[in-house]
């Protein structure tokens, strides 16, 4: 049986006109699990930088506590992200209530890992993801 001669490379046309939904798709899948993988990690890490700071015995301000928590909120990160990746730490402590609480803030700016820009990604935009998250634990004095 002959095929109409109207139909041919029909094919190619269509899978032309899938691929760019379908990359689309596949790259922002891969992109948006890398940066639900980054914020989880990070928000581990600041979570074990406050409760690091507050075993750490002691009133505010209390510069080994907030020492111990940034140590341990590196730590907490280290081997789960690429060695360029640099994250702001900081671990501060106040006093409520007669007791301390020590906070660990972290922001961390990183490229998208596919380097596909046109997939919106949460934060600065332009080929880069920011992830910026907090951990409040109270010590005793």
């Amino acid at each position: 049986m002959k095929r109409i001669h109207s139909e041919r490379g029909a094919a190619a046309i269509e899978f032309a006109l899938v691929l760019l939904p379908f990359a689309l798709l596949l790259l922002g899948t891969i992109d948006y699990g890398w940066y639900f993988f980054v914020d989880l990690a990070c928000t581990n890490a600041v979570r074990e930088g406050a409760r690091t700071a507050t075993t750490v015995p002691g009133a505010c301000p209390n510069s080994a506590a907030t020492n111990a928590g940034e140590a341990a909120a590196v730590q907490a990160l280290s081997g789960l992200l690429p060695t360029g990746y640099a994250p702001d730490i900081d671990v501060t402590c106040t006093t409520v209530s007669g007791s301390p609480r020590f906070q660990a803030q972290l922001t961390l700016v990183f490229p998208q890992l596919t380097g596909f820009s046109l997939v919106p990604m949460p934060g600065s935009g332009g080929g880069t993801a920011r992830v910026a998250t907090s951990a409040t634990m109270r010590g005793s004095p």
